[in-house]
């Protein structure tokens, strides 16, 4: 009976959650209000109607203002840590702002009237530290039975986040205008159905040739007519469907005083809703005319392109990505796989698997990876054709395509099949195997054959020189006794000597070029300055009857045989004091520089290595015409007669033999009246030849 009077007394204070149970648990008979069975009727009311409510709430009562609150209250004190707070007074539990709380209450107290604010700031803690917090409150007196004020209900609700993101719509909206009038992309903003233009930045003016005050306030299709047959309905659909819609690559067209502006847009509608609820859409618009030139043009380029490539007689393949997704493949190599016309997209590994063990896989895999094509020739592939694995051979590139970034996106095959080249090489090389014994024996019957030839040479040469020697002999004594005699005897002598003469110079020439083939000296180390010396010494008489001058600097030094090397020079200076003017001091000049290896090929040189020379020795004398150059080193050749200018035709020969013997070349240039320049290319080193 006594827990149902209890029950009874209480009722104000069951449930109510965790406050309700604190506020049971609670020893009131210490404090100003005593017992709950002893608070007033208005107490229990007001305490009853704040523990059961959702709502944040504060419960003042009496002179001391001790504070009562609710669960959705005790979460705001347990973020500031003043949770629990039973039994203090509002002053006690937020100091902070009893000032400006307190100064309310007193007011409600007094005069007995409702108080509210909305969105007041309070710097109350929460997390450990004091934050400024927004929030919205309402003081309800609470009276006795008499009418008397003995206590104020407080409501609240926070409204922090709110005015945070009032505050961010503003900064937002701040931004925005920021960012539309900085953008280089063309934004427009329109309102209503009239699409009334709300915002506009200059980029968008520049695009149709308008100012913002011509744009601002006005219907957009009433300044830009042109504009509605293509946008107003895209626009329309943003504004009323609430979803973004785009269309690229429109043709756009405006005139402006007289011109006429064409050009290419992307445009994206979406839409958008002012602060007061206003519906819009917000237009972005992007010149993209020239990217859509330079795309038709690259589409018309890679059109032209592709049917190059599909008309080409020779293999063509392009493939994709790593993993080598054929993309385009024309009608030869689709012949040469012969796997039938349906090719294209799919993997060249599941084209051709058979190449698997042959190395192309990672060829291709190693050109895609690291940039760098690859280049084979005669190479071997095994191809199932009709069933049966086939050999062809090919010279075939894999070459890396690039993007606008630099960076690999596919390889390009091209190839040529030499089948039929290299099977017919192939056979060829058997025809030479077998007859590699018509030829040993044919070079051993040569090489005798020559050294008879040289030794006849020898002999005869010899053999000839001494009959023209009496003949030169008794014709010199002849012409002693005959010195008081007729002068036609004399004349008559004079031709015989001067016969004897020419055929003894003649015969020794012969020697001297049948020679030339023989080493008889050890190939040595030569200074070549010293050969010019040596020669200006032998003909220091010519010279200085020539009054001629020899110039010459800084000359390597190079391997040959002494002997050859000091005849190739001496036969050059000789023929270039020969053919001097009349009244003219020859003047000779002897240069050297190193020869590039890119021009070893130009010369058909021997040697792919090393260092070759290419030394001019050029002179003012009367030179030759262009189209004999390569006769004058030819024996016995003359471009003169025997009247005019001595010698036996046998000098450049000797050069010619000489420079072939040190694996080098020889060649001259001139025009007549203009001098010539003898170029005798020569090796630093005398090294084995490469096969």
């Amino acid at each position: 009976m006594q827990k149902q009077v209890l029950n009874n007394v209480f009722h104000f204070i069951r449930g109510g959650g965790e406050m309700g149970a604190l506020i049971r648990g609670f020893d009131w008979s210490q404090s100003s209000l005593g017992t709950p069975e002893q608070w007033p009727l208005s107490l229990r009311t007001a305490l009853g109607i704040v523990l059961n409510s959702g709502f944040p709430m504060f419960l003042y009562w009496g002179e001391d203002g001790i504070c009562f609150y609710n669960d959705a209250s005790s979460l705001v004190l347990s973020n500031a840590g003043k949770h629990p707070a039973i039994g203090k007074t509002y002053k006690e539990i937020s100091p902070e702002i009893w000032d400006i709380v307190g100064m309310d209450i007193r007011r409600v107290l007094e005069t007995g009237e409702p108080m509210q604010f909305e969105d007041r700031l309070f710097p109350l803690f929460r997390n450990g530290k004091r934050e400024n917090q927004f929030w919205t409150f309402s003081y309800s007196p609470v009276f006795d039975v008499a009418g008397k004020v003995d206590g104020v209900l407080i409501s609240s609700v926070e409204t922090t986040e709110k005015i945070q993101a009032v505050h961010k719509l503003r900064e937002s909206e701040n931004r925005f205008q920021n960012l539309v009038q900085e953008a280089t992309v063309g934004i427009v903003v329109l309102t209503d159905e009239n699409m009334t233009v709300e915002i506009v930045n200059e980029a968008f003016g520049k695009l149709i040739n308008k100012s913002a005050d011509e744009l601002i306030g006005k219907p957009l299709f009433d300044v830009i007519p042109e504009s509605e047959p293509y946008f107003r309905q895209v626009a329309e659909k943003a504004r009323t469907k609430g979803e973004s819609f785009s269309i690229f690559d429109q043709p756009y067209s405006v005139s402006y005083h007289g011109n006429r502006k064409d050009g290419f847009l992307n445009i994206v509608c979406q839409p958008h809703q002012e602060p007061n609820g206003k519906e819009g859409v917000m237009a972005l618009c992007q010149d993209v005319t020239e990217q859509v030139i330079a795309q038709k043009k690259m589409e018309e380029s890679e059109q032209r392109a592709r049917s190059i490539v599909e008309s080409a007689p020779f293999p063509i393949g392009v493939y994709i990505g790593r993993e080598m997704r054929i993309n385009l493949a024309n009608q030869a190599i689709i012949d040469v796989w012969g796997k039938g016309n349906d090719v294209i997209g799919k993997l060249y590994s599941e084209i051709l698997p058979e190449l698997d063990n042959q190395e192309i896989f990672g060829q291709l895999d190693h050109v895609f990876t690291q940039g760098k094509a690859f280049h084979a020739r005669n190479q071997r592939v095994d191809i199932v054709v009709d069933g049966r694995l086939q050999s062809f051979y090919f010279n075939y590139s894999f070459t890396p395509l690039f993007d606008s970034e630099g960076q690999v996106y596919g390889v390009m095959n091209t190839a040529a099949e030499v089948t039929d080249q290299v099977l017919a090489r192939h056979k060829i090389e058997e025809i030479v195997a077998e007859r590699t014994k018509e030829l040993a024996e044919a070079n051993s019957n040569l090489q005798r054959s020559n050294a008879e030839l040289a030794q006849f040479a020898y002999i005869a040469s010899h053999d000839l020189q001494e009959p023209v020697r009496k003949v030169s002999t008794f014709a010199q004594m002849l012409e002693t006794n005959l010195q008081k005699t007729d002068e036609r005897s004399l004349h008559y002598v004079s031709k015989i000597k001067d016969s004897a003469g020419r055929m003894l110079v003649l015969i020794r020439d012969v020697l001297a070029y049948s020679q030339l083939s023989k080493k008889a000296e050890m190939i040595k180390a030569i200074q070549l300055g010293k050969v010019i010396e040596e020669v200006k010494s032998d003909l220091d008489l010519l010279i200085e009857q020539k009054m001629a001058e020899i110039i010459y600097n800084d000359l390597p030094v190079i391997e040959g045989v002494p002997l050859q090397i000091l005849q190739l020079f001496a036969n050059l200076i000789t023929n270039a004091l020969k053919f001097s003017r009349k009244d003219v001091s020859p003047v000779i000049s002897i240069s050297c520089t190193v020869l590039e290896k890119q021009r070893y090929a130009q010369y058909q040189l021997p040697f792919t290595e090393g260092t070759y020379y290419n030394l001019e020795v050029k002179d003012n004398g009367i030179g030759f015409r262009q189209e004999h150059a390569e006769q004058i080193f030819n024996i016995f050749q003359r471009l003169h007669g025997k009247k005019e200018y001595e010698g036996t035709g046998i000098g450049l020969a000797m050069c010619k033999k000489i420079v072939q013997n040190h694996h080098g070349h020889i060649y001259a240039t001139s025009n007549p009246d203009g001098g010539a320049v003898f170029h005798v290319i020569l090796p630093e080193k005398q090294m084995q030849i490469s096969e």
